[in-house]
């Protein structure tokens, strides 16, 4: 069954930093990523199984509004949808990148130092509990939290002080790199979430 990227986006442009988290939290297991779309409306990302783009559209948005029903103050009105393959989103994301290397350097990019919550998860689902307990006592300085994704894979979130959002990903990805390479694991990331993440 084929993979789809999809985009469901709701009628909300005041959606509190809380509504991002916890709709952030309930979509864990569909590799869901949350964030404002370009109009500011709260909007979420996922990976849905389908047997076509159609079926996936209708996952997609029972599956996000049942993520976001019950939170208070958070409609679950959907303005709008987008379904795109997997290749296709990894098609624009090389794409995407390309552009922004042949852009040349702002004079100053960096903004305000804030945190943001890295999430990776890779390729392994016969991690031994010492691997976890390993790799969650070189991240300690990171607040670094190991556990199994719902994949069964490892996985493991950070939280990182960046002023950006890429510089955020590479300064969580260095750290995982290091963390493994003390804990001996010989072992590649397979899906990396990067958020901002509000403090309360």
């Amino acid at each position: 069954m084929p993979s789809y990227c999809v985009c469901v986006e709701f009628d909300n442009a005041n959606a509190s930093p809380d509504t991002y988290a916890d709709l952030f939290d309930a979509l864990q297991d569909v590799h869901g990523a949350v964030g404002p779309a370009p109009n500011g409306n709260l909007s979420a990302r996922l990976t849905i199984e389908a047997d076509s783009v159609l079926q996936a559209a209708t996952l997609g948005i029972e599956r996000t509004q049942s993520a976001i029903t019950g939170q208070q103050g958070s409609p679950s009105n959907v303005t709008g949808v987008e379904v795109i393959t997997e290749a296709e989103r990894d098609r624009r994301l090389a794409e995407g990148e390309q552009e922004e290397e042949s852009q040349p350097p702002s004079v100053s990019t960096r903004g305000p130092v804030r945190p943001y919550c890295v999430y990776v998860e890779f390729d392994n689902a016969n991690a031994s509990p010492d691997t976890y307990a390993d790799l969650f006592d070189a991240l300690q300085d990171v607040h670094g939290a190991v556990g199994p994704a719902p994949s069964g894979n490892l996985s493991a979130r950070l939280t990182i002080e960046s002023s950006g959002l890429k510089e955020a990903c590479a300064v969580g990805l260095n750290a995982l790199k290091e963390a493994t390479q003390h804990c001996s694991l010989h072992i590649e990331p397979a899906l990396i979430t990067v958020r901002t993440e509000e403090r309360k």
